[in-house]
């Protein structure tokens, strides 16, 4: 069982039926709810449910769900089976996860958020309300257009300096573009120069832990 569970509070509507005790029977449809058992659930029924089924990729960069959850042998009798919680849409099988309804973190950046609706089958529709993420890199400003920022989570990357007026103008001007929040972020690398007789050595974390308690003045008292 589920509960509490935040949803609760939408009980107060008389538009919204809150579904947490069991599956239950909606047409040909089985909504399961989050935590719950559908083992009586009939074979070759279509299940929505929010489930943690291994093998299911977590987010765009592939990063695949492991462990003791629920598997895909689990879910083989039922004729489909769609499934929130993890918020990158796959589908594997007789599976498929449908994914966030809109853009959580930059894990998200270029993936098409929305939601669904199911007449007998799955049909997509966009969300293109909601603010997306964006990551521009200061160097190509020139090729960003006030659609890609205006709305958006927005973050500014200077991986080159153009020194204080023109990095102030770069920022200055993507602000001008309407972000719904902007941050900015610098991979600057400095040049390390030194002599060449100066001898560069590596430590490992042991050695750097030794020399900090070595070279380190204490009171007289304390050996």
């Amino acid at each position: 069982q589920a509960k509490p569970h935040s949803l609760i509070t939408l009980g107060q509507f008389e538009n919204i039926t809150i579904i947490d005790d069991e599956p239950y029977q909606l047409g040909n449809l089985v909504l399961v709810p989050y935590g719950t058992n559908f083992d009586n659930v009939a074979d070759d029924s279509i299940v929505l449910g929010h489930f943690e089924i291994g093998g299911f990729p977590l987010n765009v960069a592939g990063t695949v769900h492991r462990g003791d959850a629920l598997s895909i042998s689990d879910f083989k009798r039922f004729k489909e089976v769609y499934s929130g919680h993890f918020h990158t849409y796959s589908q594997d099988e007789n599976i498929t996860y449908i994914g966030s309804p809109y853009q959580i973190s930059f894990n998200d950046m270029n993936q098409r958020k929305g939601f669904y609706v199911y007449d007998g089958s799955l049909n997509f529709i966009e969300n293109t309300k909601s603010p997306k993420f964006k990551r521009i890199l200061a160097s190509n400003i020139n090729n960003v257009s006030p659609e890609d920022i205006k709305g958006n989570i927005v973050e500014l990357i200077f991986d080159e300096d153009f020194g204080l007026k023109a990095n102030k103008k770069i920022t200055e001007t993507i602000e001008s573009f309407e972000p719904f929040e902007l941050a900015t972020k610098y991979t600057m690398k400095e040049t390390l120069t030194y002599d060449d007789e100066f001898d560069l050595n590596m430590f490992s974390n042991r050695q750097i832990i030794e020399h900090f308690i070595d070279n380190k003045e204490y009171p007289a008292n304390i050996n």
